[in-house]
């Protein structure tokens, strides 16, 4: 019976050893320092009836203001630099009303996609951040009859 007692705590210890062990997933290398998010913010540009052509004339401009930014992949590389890929569009689309009598709404599509690295400086008082980076602007304008 004593050449069991070996054996059996052996097998209990392995049974103790699989409940204790860390369930949590590791995330690849490259996810460690990554992240995403989601901002709201505002745009402020200036739609009017001298962006439409020479002949065309709107009764009404809506010109929404607010916007969505969404951070689709970001990357921490250290302390100090950190790059990120974004993506930009209004809530809702600009609208010209009436264009020249013809009583329809023409919508005005417009968004960003953007690339742009951060750069942080620890300092004594207040932690300078400087951003720069490249945009695409997309503007879909539908024509008028």
């Amino acid at each position: 019976m004593k050449k069991f007692i070996p054996v059996i705590l052996l097998l209990l210890s392995h049974c103790f050893s699989l409940i204790a062990q860390d369930k949590r997933y590791q995330y690849p290398g490259v996810l460690s320092n990554s992240f995403v998010g989601i901002s709201i913010g505002y745009i402020n540009y200036p739609f009017s009836n001298s962006q439409l052509e020479p002949g065309y004339q709107a009764v009404s401009v809506k010109v929404p203001h607010s916007a969505v930014r969404i951070i689709l992949f970001g990357h921490e590389f250290n302390q100090y630099l950190s790059a990120q890929i974004t993506y930009m569009r209004p809530v809702d689309w600009v609208e010209y009303k009436n264009i020249n009598g013809d009583e329809t709404t023409h919508s005005v599509w417009m968004n960003v996609a953007g690339i742009s690295a951060k750069a942080q400086t620890p300092q004594a008082t207040q932690p300078g951040r400087d951003e720069s980076g490249m945009a695409r602007l997309k503007r879909i304008v539908p024509r008028v009859k």
